[in-house]
C-alpha cells in the first residue's frame, strides 16, 4: 500500500515541478533546462537528506525501530531542503558562452 503512495507522490511532484520551475527560473534560462535542473537537484538533495537522516536516527536508536514521527520529520526536512536547493539551482544565471579569440 505504501509503494502506491510513493509513486503517486513522485508523479504529482513531476507535474507540479513544471509551473514552479517556470515561475522561479532565471530570465535567461531555457524552460526545459530549468525544469530538468530543478527535478534533478530536488531528487538528489531529498534522497541524500533522507538517507543520511534515517542512518543517523538508526545509529542513535541502537537496534530499535525508527518511530513514524522521526521518519515524518526526516521526510519533511528532506523535501524542504530539496526545494530550497532546487530553487537556488534554477535561479542562477546560465553559463555564458565563451568568446571566440580574435
Amino acid at each position: 500500500m505504501t509503494h502506491e503512495w510513493i509513486w503517486l507522490g513522485w508523479a504529482l511532484f513531476l507535474i507540479l515541478a513544471w509551473p514552479h520551475a517556470q515561475r522561479f527560473k532565471h530570465k535567461d534560462a531555457r524552460p526545459i533546462a530549468a525544469y530538468l535542473i530543478f527535478i534533478m537537484t530536488c531528487s538528489l538533495a531529498a534522497s541524500l537528506v533522507f538517507f543520511m537522516g534515517t542512518w543517523a536516527v538508526a545509529q542513535t536508536a541502537a537496534g530499535s525501530e525508527i518511530s513514524s514521527w522521526a521518519t515524518l520529520l526526516i521526510v519533511v526536512a528532506a523535501v524542504f531542503l530539496a526545494v530550497v536547493a532546487g530553487n537556488y539551482a534554477i535561479r542562477r544565471p546560465p553559463p555564458s558562452e565563451p568568446e571566440e579569440p580574435q
